[in-house]
């Protein structure tokens, strides 16, 4: 997952208002109306648990909670009927960490195990099965290129040939590629959720155009009022008529008996188009 900042402008929270937060967090989850998230952890007693909202400019804090001496953990909150991105972080408010989706009247169960990587299962909320999937999907990865960066670290540079060169970047390159394909898989199989924006802007360097046109397209047709299906939709026409699975622009020009053709005229069909210059022969 590429690096999402948190909010560095923390300020120190009166008292009261603190207490005046948390009240009407536990008045808000007694009528049904707030989440509640309970997690159980393989981490020591009194291990800072934090729980951030993810915007596209950050991940922002909502609150934090200590693991208690039988491993357990339990945040409550106010949220929006919307489901909404959130982000699980230990002893500190960066990740690695693991991804939930919120929503008001959401109670939540987690089973976590944290070690290079964090796994989890988790029950409760409309979609966090989804969001686990894909979870499960990008961690293999990540644990298979751990491994690869043990193994290349230990090689002896002065043994290494042109051949077994050549071999360990077509490794790395299948993995890249495979952890690639894995996510486009979800997002084009898996039913439209906050995952599948999830996916599309934050599990690569940057997003990919090709599966922005997919989401963008996926999650208009299954959730077209969502405020994620909007935010890719205007991602998608930023991209332009050009990028690979966009639809291509119109193109008319004469054919060679003088009739008029009209490119989308030939949809469905396999079109090759080959430009050239009206001063070139044959």
């Amino acid at each position: 997952m590429k690096h999402m900042n948190r909010n560095k402008n923390t300020s120190v929270i009166g008292t009261t208002l603190f207490i005046g937060v948390m009240l009407l967090a536990a008045i808000a989850n007694a009528a049904g109306k707030g989440y509640v998230v309970n997690g159980k952890v393989n981490l020591p007693e009194n291990t800072l648990v934090v729980l951030s909202i993810i915007t596209d400019e950050k991940l922002d804090i909502l609150d934090s909670a200590y693991v208690n001496t039988a491993g357990e953990f339990k945040f409550e909150g106010v949220g929006t009927d919307e489901s909404q991105l959130y982000y699980i972080t230990f002893e500190t408010a960066n990740p690695p960490g693991l991804p939930l989706i919120l929503e008001n009247g959401a109670k939540v169960s987690l089973k976590i195990e944290k070690s290079n990587v964090v796994n989890y299962t988790v029950s409760g909320g409309k979609y966090n099965q989804h969001m686990q999937k894909l979870h499960q999907i990008y961690t293999d990865y990540d644990v298979k290129m751990l491994t690869f960066n043990d193994e290349v670290a230990n090689i002896d540079g002065d043994t290494v040939t042109e051949e077994f060169r050549q071999k360990t970047a077509q490794r790395y390159n299948d993995l890249i590629n495979g952890r690639s394909a894995g996510i486009e898989q979800f997002i084009k199989t898996e039913p439209a959720s906050p995952a599948t924006y999830f996916a599309v802007k934050y599990l690569f360097q940057s997003p990919v155009p090709k599966l922005i046109l997919i989401g963008s397209d996926k999650m208009k047709k299954e959730l077209p009022g969502a405020s994620y299906t909007q935010k890719l939709e205007a991602l998608a026409v930023q991209l332009g008529p050009t990028v690979e699975g966009a639809l291509a622009p119109e193109i008319k020009l004469p054919t060679p008996e003088g009739q008029e053709l009209a490119l989308s005229s030939l949809r469905g069909k396999v079109v090759m188009i080959d430009f050239w210059a009206s001063w070139c022969g044959p």
